[in-house]
């Protein structure tokens, strides 16, 4: 497994506990769901780049 692979991985998972925090609070706690977002465009674009 790759950092790309895991940087998405990451992300995804903290979009979903932005998520799972909604339940709970009822509101989606927008900075896990902005940072989630923000790494896995990071991992889509600066990954590439980096691993040459």
């Amino acid at each position: 497994m790759n950092e790309r692979t895991f940087a998405i991985m990451i992300g995804i998972l903290l979009i979903f506990a932005g998520y799972l925090n909604k339940k709970k609070r009822g509101k989606t706690d927008s900075l896990s769901v902005g940072m989630g977002i923000f790494i896995i465009l990071l991992a889509v674009h600066a990954f590439p780049f980096l691993s040459y």
